[in-house]
């Protein structure tokens, strides 16, 4: 039976987010099992997450326990830093990069332009500044790694040094949690 449920994932997360309707995009995130709860006051956050647990006993839903922070001022989430001031890039995906040498084999650069589609929503002008890279993979059978993709990721590093978060709301207070 399950062989031919190809999009359970997505008949999951529909099913998910029409639970929590309500909270959505107001004070709560939520990704398949992972939730984000935000509010910008203590005494909010103690009433959004106790709406949040009314769900959960209505639909007979529970906390993995080792999987949740309540009460925190930020943390990772899905991979991104979320903090008061909003999300920005993962220190250890930009620490990733900086540490990268020159890149000799296809799967090296593979594995650069990987890490920079990571990184893509928090970087200006992405694309542009990672196009060599991209075009090294299009002429792989010839594959060179010549000046000027090395001063490209000299001049991509540097960029990622400076690296400035991307804010998008001031949530003061954070819970997340994994449930089941």
């Amino acid at each position: 039976m399950f062989s031919r449920l190809h999009n359970i994932v997505a008949i999951y997360q529909r099913l998910v987010n029409k639970i929590f309707l309500p909270q959505l995009g107001r004070n709560m995130e939520v990704y398949i099992d992972d939730i984000l709860l935000k509010s910008t006051k203590t005494n909010d956050h103690v009433v959004d997450l106790d709406e949040i647990f009314e769900v959960f006993r209505r639909y007979k839903l529970k906390f993995n326990p080792m999987n949740c922070a309540f009460g925190v001022k930020g943390g990772c989430f899905l991979k991104y830093m979320v903090t008061e001031g909003g999300i920005e890039a993962n220190p250890i995906k930009i620490q990733v990069i900086l540490y990268m040498k020159v890149q000799s084999k296809v799967n090296e650069i593979q594995l650069l332009t990987g890490r920079i589609t990571v990184l893509n929503r928090f970087i200006s002008k992405s694309s542009k500044k990672s196009l060599p890279f991209f075009n090294v993979l299009t002429k792989a059978k010839s594959f060179k790694w010549g000046f000027e993709c090395q001063s490209s990721f000299n001049e991509f590093k540097k960029y990622l040094e400076g690296l400035l978060y991307w804010s998008s709301h001031p949530w003061g207070i954070l819970s997340t949690c994994t449930y089941s």
